[in-house]
């Protein structure tokens, strides 16, 4: 059930409903989010799940570490956000925050194994989940010519790269752990 205030009534078999409505609150609470590590540079797509939150992405907001995750999709079960960079002078370490309609907290269901109850709704930004591009051959190229990207494995998760060049999109025709082939735009 949504997030928000909820009226609650009974039913009596062969008498009727009842004569006063009391208020009632679903709250909302996080339990898990995907992933738990990502790049410094950001891009990645951050899912919240849980439940009790609004189906309007409006009336969600997401902060990393007081950094804000712009919310993409909100329903009952879950909110998706995309990630901005994060300065590397903060930490390693981010605590994810969601708020509804300005001002409620949804409560972190998660737990931290080696912390207290409650507090595992952190996101971690490390070194080896940023993608290392080591070179581009050729060095010049025409509308439609493939061109080779060479990474380093050590970020490769066997999901497809997405790559633009100037902001265009380059499609990517083939890719493995350390290569890329994508064709130039036109």
């Amino acid at each position: 059930h949504a997030f928000g205030p909820q009226a609650v009534t009974a039913f009596r078999s062969g008498f009727g409903r009842t004569i006063f409505n009391l208020p009632f609150l679903i709250t909302s609470g996080v339990t898990s989010i995907n992933p738990t590590s990502c790049s410094w540079l950001g891009g990645a797509l951050l899912t919240l799940t849980g439940h009790g939150f609004p189906d309007t992405p409006a009336r969600v907001s997401v902060s990393v570490g007081g950094v804000e995750c712009a919310v993409r999709s909100a329903a009952e079960a879950g909110v998706v956000c995309a990630l901005g960079p994060w300065d590397a002078r903060f930490g390693g370490n981010a605590t994810v925050r969601v708020i509804i309609d300005g001002h409620v907290h949804a409560d972190c269901l998660m737990d931290d194994p080696a912390d207290a109850p409650g507090d595992g709704c952190v996101l971690t930004f490390h070194d080896d989940a940023t993608p290392t591009l080591v070179s581009v051959t050729p060095s010049a190229i025409s509308a439609g010519d493939p061109l080779v990207i060479t990474r380093l494995a050590s970020a490769y998760d066997g999901s497809t790269p997405e790559v633009t060049l100037a902001g265009v999109p380059c499609a990517v025709a083939s890719h493995n752990t350390t290569h890329i082939v994508c064709v130039s735009p036109a």
